[in-house]
């Protein structure tokens, strides 16, 4: 008998508030663009996963994480009853071992897709902080930081207690934060999408003849005909 094919996938809430994907709910099939990234080994979102990576030949993006620039390369993962778009800090091919985790997010992020019936659904938050250094104006935990709160369903919208900021650059390169109250030292709460458990055998997949299940992509025109 066969481990069952389950999957742990962190649906960002953009794309859930786009209507991208379709706010998913315990005991509904839920089917989207499937994005995975390499991470440390830590967390309940990380996933150890085996694989086969397709990389996409085109030289690597330059990413700033944590201010610090270096290259990130991608390529298309191909699962047992999934397909991921990749993106790593390190070139690779072939049959490969990783740790990461899985996203679901806009069409427009990812090729891959996947399909399946959920079986859990977490609220993920995270508490941003002002920060007079960042460009941007706020700052993120690492992902070991982040809380869970149980539900039935997820929200269609998510609740961000940020103000609104607006950033000013001057001719010299530097950035102004222009905000309507004090910002430094006060914590503000923000989810960014849900964490669900994904049951690849019960929703079902096609088979490529070959012996390995393989998801079926995104629906085409031809496929509603």
């Amino acid at each position: 008998m066969r481990r069952p094919r389950t999957l742990r996938v962190l649906v960002d809430e953009l794309a859930i508030e786009d209507g991208q994907i379709e706010p998913p709910s315990v005991g509904a099939v839920s089917a989207f663009p499937l994005l995975f990234t390499e991470r440390p080994p830590t967390g309940p979102d990380v996933m150890s996963i085996c694989a086969d990576l397709e990389p996409c030949g085109a030289p690597p993006t330059m990413t700033t994480p944590q201010g610090r620039e270096q290259p990130m390369w991608s390529g298309l993962l191909r699962g047992d009853g999934w397909t991921a778009s990749w993106q790593g800090s390190q070139p690779r091919a072939g049959r490969v071992e990783l740790v990461g985790e899985f996203s679901g997010v806009l069409g427009i992020d990812a090729i891959g897709w996947v399909r399946g019936l959920v079986t859990r659904v977490r609220v993920v938050s995270v508490t941003s902080t002002f920060s007079e250094t960042d460009s941007r104006g706020w700052g993120f935990p690492e992902p070991d930081l982040r809380d869970y709160r149980e539900v039935q369903t997820s929200p269609r919208f998510f609740t961000d207690e940020r103000p609104v900021t607006t950033v000013v650059t001057a001719t010299d390169g530097t950035h102004e934060i222009i905000a309507p109250a004090p910002l430094v030292g006060r914590n503000y709460r923000v989810d960014i999408g849900v964490l669900i458990d994904l049951d690849l055998d019960i929703a079902g997949s096609g088979n490529d003849g070959a012996g390995r299940d393989d998801v079926a992509g995104p629906p085409t025109a031809h496929d509603d005909a």
